[in-house]
């Protein structure tokens, strides 16, 4: 009975383990859904949610394999690197890392909706009703407010008030920070009504005395205290902020002493005991203190908030506009009366009120004698004060100064940064034209769509079309040149500028995934295409592949007889009811002709059923015959001498197809007592020419027939035999057969050369990590090494590669006039066990006669060389690219493309 009470709370505690796993799942969905449709990450990204969601609590070496990968992503990508990095920050509730990612909209989705368990301060004030105010003053102040929330000091507090006004800013001070009575009182309260204060005291004082000597003697009723304040303390706000500022408080109690003793007298004078004098100018002195203290902090910090919310952004965008000019000077008087400006209207310390002084010149020109003496006397001492309460130079200035030279030494880092930004333009294809010199300012015309982009987001925070340009027929015929080196020269080429014309469809359907990726996002149209151009003798091969396809089909049913061997009457006779003259099989097949066919209909897309059984068929290549049964492939020419032999289709690993009808796939040759022995193509291409019908049960080897080749060229073999056993399932790191060097596309272990000089002496180096192997592989180093020095250029970890998987990787090199060899070697340390250990290292010789460095640089002004003109394009030799188009052919190919 015990245990049946129990089982309810036994499940509760069940339900309640696994309801934060459900819940962090959901949130994942809910937080990759917010940055998507924010534009923060690629759609493609929610694939990869379970790579994420590893990453996010196990580190990169333990979240690779399996279907972790599944989606294509790896570990170190950008993109999922930036979502990882939001995910931990909103899992940790580091909300600075947040907003420092994403921005404010997202801040708020993450917190008040993406189902985080938020409470506290931080989420009543994004989820709350004063956000949207906060974020009105931009992203800076939002930041201050989550620091000020994190740390809780009354100085950050401060700051925020600084920055985002002392009505603002002191509502959102909880009131259990301490000091924030004394911060909010003086900015919030004295500072907005002072100046209106001591001009209505001044209309009340100074307007309304009929006797000014009675006024000075004390014949009549003191003035209102809060019109002696305003008329007698206040004009001392602005010298005794500065005396905490710029003088480090020295002369603070000369001057508290200065302005308090009169004090005493005139009230002690006019009608109040002298008790209550000294605890009213006692209780005012306080008051002045604490006020102008409370400006002393809140000036510590305004000049840098200022900074950070309004001046920031400009040394990255004047170091722009002002390119090749010299602009210091002029730009540090700028920002400093941009400060100056502020912090004027942030403090509105009062002016003296030459009222006082001149009532008293006023009064003293009726009177004669000692009278007007003293009254003489007090009018210059008023001139002297007034000329003391404007002190020079002023508070604002003297905190602003700092900020003039901040700007500058941050201007002159940003020029420093966009001439190594523009030389990557340079390198990258953005050229400026011919005689361009850094006075002219940046006017860059692109040659490629990437340099383009590259252009567009170095110069975003200005009109980027007033500086970047894009040829677009260059940059779309390097598109091209990019996709038909991507799919290989051996099928495809250019015909014009922008069209890559394949004469095999899976080519071209390849080429069309290609352009739709290349196209995908441009700022502009591209005209890139892709066409498909049958050439006169894929279209006869395909035919007689068909033909084999039938007569190998027609053995498979046992419908084919030896020769002699038949006696029928349909055996007798030919195709047109002629009397045959041999005793050679009939082969009844339904052929297709071949002008039939029309080059818009893709092969592939036809279905091999309709014109052959199943147990030999053409499934990709259509020159490429494949058998399950594959031992009728040797009964071929038995059943069929006429017919030519049926070479093995060469290694493909590129999918280029066969030039000449072939076999393609593995050969399972039933022997008497035995097992199977599998015969791979790749082992058969090892032995060359060997004939491998004394295998065959009753056969012996037919002599001359091993070489005979009738669709195959010379150097391919025909099929020949191996007891090779089959290979293990083992990975197999390599590249692809080519790479390409600053967009041109070059052999492993080849030369390129580059004439002219490059800017920079830097290259881009473009290449492939593939796994061609069986399995899986574990994770393994890759490294660059410069071969002339010996040096490691790079060294990366690669957190393990699935199997028939390649990924695209990049290195930008530097080199020299001559030869620079460069070598590639994948697991170099040697972790992974291959089935080729042999294609691990790699290497390319660039070959460069130029010279190094940007020889018109100058420290000042900062310009960049001028480059190559990017006008005129210097013709190459053309290269012998074979097929064959009837009308307008393919476009040449130079010797770099």
């Amino acid at each position: 009975m015990d245990r049946l009470r129990k089982l309810p709370l036994l499940i509760l505690v069940l339900l309640s383990l696994s309801a934060p796993i459900n819940s962090r799942a959901d949130t994942l969905d809910t937080l990759l859904n917010v940055l998507v449709v924010a534009g923060i990450v690629d759609p493609a990204i929610v694939d990869a949610k379970d790579l994420v969601n590893c990453l996010v609590t196990q580190p990169p070496q333990a979240c690779v394999g399996g279907e972790l990968q599944s989606a294509g992503f790896m570990p170190e990508d950008p993109g999922v690197r930036a979502v990882v990095e939001v995910v931990q920050a909103a899992y940790g509730s580091d909300w600075l890392k947040v907003l420092e990612v994403t921005g404010t909209d997202v801040l708020f989705q993450v917190v008040c909706k993406a189902g985080l368990s938020t409470t506290g301060p931080i989420s009543s004030f994004v989820c709350g009703g004063l956000f949207a105010e906060v974020v009105s003053k931009g992203k800076p102040v939002v930041r201050q407010v989550l620091v000020a929330i994190g740390s809780g000091s009354i100085g950050d507090w401060v700051k925020l008030v600084t920055m985002a006004g002392p009505e603002l800013g002191c509502s959102l001070i909880p009131d259990s920070i301490p000091g924030k009575d004394a911060v909010c009182g003086p900015l919030a309260e004295v500072l907005a009504y002072a100046v209106d204060a001591f001009n209505d005291a001044a209309n009340a004082v100074w307007g309304g005395i009929n006797n000014l000597g009675d006024w000075v003697s004390g014949q009549s009723k003191h003035m209102d205290r809060d019109h002696y304040y305003a008329l007698y303390w206040q004009p001392w706000y602005h010298y005794g902020t500065w005396l905490g500022v710029a003088n480090n408080w020295q002369g603070w109690g000369t001057l508290l002493a200065y302005v308090r003793d009169p004090c005493e007298r005139y009230f002690d004078s006019h009608t109040m005991s002298q008790e209550n004098a000294q605890e009213l100018c006692d209780g005012q002195r306080d008051r002045f203190s604490n006020e102008v203290k409370a400006f002393k902090s809140a000036l510590d910090v305004a000049p840098d908030a200022y900074y950070e919310m309004a001046i920031k952004h400009l040394p990255a965008i004047y170091a722009i506009e002002d390119y090749g000019k010299l602009t210091n000077s002029s730009k540090r008087t700028f920002v400093r009366g941009l400060c100056e400006t502020h912090m004027r209207g942030l403090f509105p310390f009062p002016e003296p009120n030459p009222a006082r002084c001149q009532s008293l010149k006023a009064s003293a020109d009726k009177l004669t004698g000692s009278f007007k003496d003293m009254l003489m006397q007090l009018y210059n001492q008023c001139l002297t004060d007034q000329n003391t309460q404007q002190p020079t130079p002023s508070v604002a200035s003297f905190v602003c100064t700092p900020l003039g030279n901040r700007f500058v030494a941050e201007f002159d880092q940003e020029k420093a940064k966009l001439d190594d930004k523009i030389r990557d333009l340079v390198i990258a294809g953005c050229l400026p034209p011919t005689g361009w010199s850094p006075e002219d300012g940046i006017n860059l015309k692109c040659l490629n769509y990437p340099a383009y982009d590259q252009c567009r987001d170095v110069f975003g925070q200005v009109n980027t079309d007033n500086y970047c340009s894009l040829d677009q027929v260059k940059a779309d015929n390097k598109l091209a040149r990019a996709i038909r080196n991507e799919l290989g020269l051996k099928r495809c080429g250019l015909s014009g500028d922008t069209t890559v014309v394949c004469t095999r469809p899976w080519k071209k359907e390849r080429c069309e995934v290609l352009r739709k990726a290349a196209i995908q996002g441009l700022s502009q149209p591209s005209a890139l295409r892709c066409e498909l151009m049958f050439d006169s003798s894929y279209l006869s091969g395909w035919d007689k592949a068909r033909v084999v396809v039938n007569a190998l089909n027609t053995i498979s049913r046992g419908d084919a007889v030896l020769p002699g061997e038949s006696n029928t009457e349909a055996d007798k006779t030919g195709i047109n009811g002629k009397p045959r003259i041999d005793k050679k099989p009939v082969l009844r097949m339904d052929k297709k002709p071949v002008e039939m066919l029309k080059a818009e209909i893709s092969p592939a897309t036809i279905s091999a059923q309709q014109f052959m059984p199943a147990n030999c068929a053409i499934i990709w290549d259509n020159l490429g015959i494949h058998c399950t049964d594959s031992s009728v492939v040797l009964k071929l020419r038995s059943y069929y001498p006429e017919m030519e032999a049926l070479p093995l289709c060469q290694q493909d690993p590129n999918h280029d197809g066969s030039s000449v009808v072939c076999y393609s796939g593995t050969l399972q040759i039933p022997m008497p007592g035995s097992k199977t022995i599998v015969i791979d193509p790749d082992d058969l291409n090892k032995f060359g020419k060997q004939d491998i019908s004394a295998v065959l049960p009753g056969k012996k080897p037919e002599k001359g027939r091993g070489g005979m080749g009738g669709f195959a060229p010379a150097q391919q073999e025909a099929l020949t035999k191996s007891r090779m056993a089959s290979k293990p399932a083992l990975p197999d790191i390599t590249s692809r057969e080519t790479l390409t060097v600053g967009g041109t596309a070059v052999q492993w272990e080849g030369v390129h050369a580059i004439n002219g000089n490059l800017p920079g002496c830097q290259i881009q180096l473009v290449y492939h990590v593939s796994n061609k192997g069986m399995a899986d592989s574990p994770a393994f180093a890759l490294k660059w090494l410069d071969m002339n020095t010996n040096q490691q250029i790079k060294l990366q970890r690669i957190y393990g590669l699935k199997k028939d998987v390649e990924y695209l990787r990049t290195e930008m090199v530097s080199i020299h006039p001559g030869d620079n060899r460069f070598m590639l070697k994948l697991d170099s340390a040697a972790e992974v066990s291959e089935l080729n250990e042999g294609n691990n290292e790699l290497s390319v010789t660039i070959r460069y006669s130029g010279r190094c460095g940007l020889t018109t640089l100058q420290p000042t002004p900062r310009i960049i060389a001028t480059p190559p003109s990017s006008e005129k394009t210097k013709k190459e030799p053309a290269s012998k690219f074979t097929p064959t188009l009837k009308q307008g052919g393919f476009k040449p190919l130079s010797p770099t493309e």
